[in-house]
């Protein structure tokens, strides 16, 4: 766990959040649970086990005898036949998307089909633990932090992309978009920015200006290789404020460019 435990100190290092970095791990059949793992006392949601573990830095472990909340079916935790899937997201869909979020019952359900999903049955567990100290090989690293921090993680995720100088828009729709993006980093191996919906800023402790985003495990070393080059490039969190156009490098450069753009270079 060395190697995950140092990244961890990385990460907290440049991006200084506020909570604890988490590991998560979905927990294969025939995995055993680390020991010190704490089980919730009572049924709760998977976002708040998140808050409980990244809040007070405590290993969290939940099964479906502890996670009573549809993320767990979204991150294939639970065995289910698709009838049974689809009876699922049309009562979620009429008792708490509408009339609450959405003008007709037939665009809550489309919603709710649109929220990706692990095959069922995958894994019958989740472990949290926070990063610089985890017990569990992550599958994927959560980390909260206001817009100022995640836009610096953005530029550690993106340095080196080919396909162009943006993240994919955040996952940002009607209810379970942590475990929306979870899911979504699994399957498609991609880093996942999150912006927290209403049921996990109530139920979760999550505030106002709290964004998070989803690493896969294998994408983080690059991330935190992204937050070297960008650091040493003068990119750095707290970011520096001024009020007037201190003649910096980059605004030499920008102003350079705009300049020549308007034919005066």
């Amino acid at each position: 766990m060395e190697k995950w435990q140092e990244l961890g100190e990385q990460l907290s290092r440049h991006i200084r959040p506020a909570t604890i970095p988490l590991a998560v791990r979905l927990v294969r059949k025939g995995e055993s649970i680390p020991e010190k793992a704490k089980r919730p006392r009572v049924s709760m949601s998977l976002c708040k086990m998140f808050s409980t573990s990244r809040m007070v830095g405590r290993t969290m472990v939940g099964t479906a005898a502890e996670i009573g909340c549809p993320g767990f079916v979204f991150l294939g935790c639970v065995d289910y036949t698709e009838e049974a899937y689809e009876e699922l997201l049309v009562d979620i869909a009429r008792d708490f998307l509408h009339p609450a979020a959405t003008k007709t019952e037939e665009i809550a359900v489309k919603a709710m089909h649109a929220i990706p999903r692990i095959k069922s049955g995958s894994f019958y567990a989740i472990v949290a633990s926070p990063l610089e100290q985890t017990m569990v090989e992550p599958d994927f690293v959560l980390i909260y932090g206001n817009p100022a921090q995640i836009w610096r993680l953005t530029v550690g995720v993106i340095w080196d992309k080919p396909e162009g100088a943006f993240l994919d828009p955040a996952r940002a729709g009607i209810g379970f978009n942590l475990c929306a993006g979870m899911a979504e980093a699994y399957l498609s191996g991609e880093v996942q920015s999150i912006l927290p919906g209403g049921g996990e800023r109530h139920w979760s402790f999550i505030k106002d200006d709290e964004l998070a985003m989803v690493i896969p495990a294998a994408k983080l070393e690059g991330v935190i290789q992204g937050l070297d080059y960008s650091s040493k490039g003068g990119i750095r969190y707290p970011l520096l404020v001024t009020f007037d156009m201190v003649e910096t490098p980059f605004i030499e450069a920008e102003l350079k460019a705009v300049k020549k753009l308007m034919g005066q270079a």
